[in-house]
């Protein structure tokens, strides 16, 4: 759950609006448990006397408690649940933006595919856990001690004979809770496989096309699919044990409790509408039961899909800013034994490099494919990380510039074309500020 305590920066933005919505979920538990102690007086009343009048007050007391119960059940989704929307939309922009620091050295350690999936389908489970994961653990918390409390005034005796269930309960959610945890941190990572296939796929579909290898990547996808859904089958079958297992206890407490409170109203120890409104708290313990195995889930799947994203968030760009200002831009560029290799190559692609260029040269570089000279172009825009002392513009240091005033001086046509899914003129102006119609019209 430490991988969690992140968004606790993202809950205090929204301090006011989450506190109304606990204030919320506590009147929606006190609006809940009023009507079993109404049916108690209301039973105890008509064992006393046959009144039609005193039934139908009671009736409409029920009604009216039962209808603010549902108000403010309303409130607190409506709550709780649109303040998760509102911070799944911060960490989206805030992991987007943070893709968009990273330098190119994180790109190729990390497959496309699995960048997306983080920001898909693990921020979903991160929201499940800010929206209905906090509404329904503070709720459950609050149901669940409320009416045990409320039970203990009732009857403590009775309410000792259904502690064995509950017992149980805990022991079958501690186990249950390492089996969800692993199972659905598998279930997250498969996802990510399959998703970064299909994003190849898509990516490099003209080569699988030229090479007819159209059966060979749909064998590949059908075992990867196949693999996620033996992964979910899986964590499946762990939810198809733990649910009957509640129901299970939850129908022997209701045998305990009519057995033994049968027994105690007979021999005058409880009134019969203590026995009913002592059954239906019982009744409303049955959710909480239920919820806490699905609450459980929300809080596991929300810390292993927030463990993923702070994988990489945590990362840092290997290229940091510098703090030289660029004035000027238009003194010579300068190699001074440069040398240069790829994170993940055995050989140097650059070795003992001493080149000059001057202000108003013309230079081609020539040579084989691999030799090298594409490198050499990019690292004049900082797009690799470079050793101090070695590459020097202005006479400054290059790693001394500020990336983003470095790369604005700089106009760079790639050897590789790119055109965003955008318009004509959006492709034209990227990276572009202040261009007038003429300017787009000539290019």
């Amino acid at each position: 759950m430490n991988d969690l305590k992140i968004l606790l920066a993202y809950l205090k933005r929204y301090l006011t609006q989450l506190l109304l919505g606990i204030a919320f979920v506590v009147f929606t538990v006190i609006f809940s448990l009023i009507p079993p102690w109404i049916l108690k007086f209301a039973i105890d009343g008509l064992v006393r006397e046959r009144d039609y009048s005193l039934l139908l007050n009671y009736a409409v007391l029920i009604i009216t408690v039962t209808s603010l119960a549902g108000c403010f059940r309303f409130l607190m989704r409506r709550s709780l649940i649109g303040l998760s929307r509102k911070i799944e939309y911060q960490l989206r922009n805030d992991y987007y933006a943070h893709l968009e620091k990273m330098s190119l050295s994180f790109f190729q350690e990390w497959r496309t595919g699995d960048l997306i999936s983080r920001i898909s389908n693990d921020l979903n489970a991160v929201r499940n856990v800010l929206g209905p994961g906090i509404m329904y653990t503070i709720h459950t918390v609050l149901l669940f001690f409320s009416a045990i409390a409320l039970m203990v005034v009732l009857s403590p005796k009775l309410t000792l004979t259904t502690l064995i269930p509950l017992l149980l309960l805990t022991l079958a959610t501690k186990y249950f809770s390492r089996l969800v945890f692993v199972r659905y941190q598998a279930v997250q990572e498969s996802f990510a496989e399959l998703s970064n296939k299909v994003q190849e796929n898509l990516s490099g579909i003209r080569v699988v096309k030229a090479y007819a290898r159209e059966n060979h990547e749909i064998e590949s996808f059908n075992r990867s699919s196949a693999d996620y859904l033996k992964k979910n089958i899986d964590l499946a079958r762990i939810w198809s044990a733990f649910f009957p297992f509640l129901i299970s206890l939850s129908g022997l407490g209701a045998v305990v409790i009519l057995w033994f409170g049968g027994q105690m109203v007979i021999d005058g120890q409880i009134s019969l509408g203590g026995l009913v409104a002592f059954m239906g708290y019982w009744t409303i313990l049955t959710w909480p039961m239920m919820a806490l195995g699905w609450v459980m889930n929300v809080w596991q799947r929300g810390a292993v899909a927030m463990k993923r994203i702070n994988a990489v968030m945590n990362s840092a760009p290997s290229i940091v800013d510098g703090n030289v200002s660029i004035d000027k831009f238009i003194s010579k560029i300068e190699y001074r034994n440069l040398s240069f290799k790829y994170p993940a190559a055995d050989k140097y692609a650059l070795k003992d490099i001493n080149l000059v260029i001057n202000p108003g040269m013309t230079v081609a570089v020539v040579g084989p494919t691999g030799c090298g000279k594409s490198t050499l172009v990019n690292l004049i825009s900082h797009q690799w990380e470079i050793q101090k002392k070695r590459l020097y513009i202005s006479g400054v240091d290059i790693n001394d510039f500020p990336l983003s005033e470095l790369r604005g001086h700089i106009a760079m046509v790639d050897q590789e074309p790119f055109l965003f899914s955008d318009h004509l003129r959006g492709n034209i102006t990227f990276g572009v500020a202040d261009v007038d119609e003429a300017a787009i019209q000539k290019a």
